[in-house]
This record gives structure tokens, C-alpha cells and sequence, in this order.
């Protein structure tokens, strides 16, 4: 986690800015989110469930287009 903290910062600092690279870091901030209220909720529903799941799964393909587009 801090490696891609650095890596946004440096980024940043640099003016280097990708589209990719926000969508990526959008999706990972939904993830962990979903990740933390799902592991504090009481119940777990199939809804969240799903959402954490896909917002993964989107990570993954997001992050493989950053790393082969780096648009």
C-alpha cells in the first residue's frame, strides 16, 4: 500500500498523470471501502458482497490496462 501511495505522489509531482492510473486508484479506494464495511457490518449482504467482488475484479482489469496502455 505504501509502495502505490509513493508511486500516486511521485506521479503527481511530476505531472505524469495517467487516466489509467486514476481509474486504477479509484477502483483500489472502492475496494478497501467496501472491504473495511463489509468486515465491520454486523450482517454481510449478497448486495455488498457482489459490489466488493466486482469493484475486485475491475481493479484487476484496470490495473492490467495501466501497466500495458500507460495512457
Amino acid at each position: 500500500a505504501a509502495m502505490m501511495v509513493l508511486h500516486v505522489v511521485l506521479q503527481y509531482i511530476y505531472k505524469w498523470v495517467s487516466i489509467t492510473g486514476i481509474v486504477t486508484a479509484g477502483l483500489a479506494v472502492v475496494a478497501v471501502v467496501l472491504g473495511i464495511v463489509m468486515f465491520k457490518a454486523k450482517k454481510r449482504t449478497p448486495t455488498m458482497l457482489w459490489a466488493h467482488r466486482g469493484s475486485v475484479i475491475l481493479l484487476i482489469l484496470a490495473f492490467i490496462a495501466h501497466v500495458v496502455t500507460r495512457i
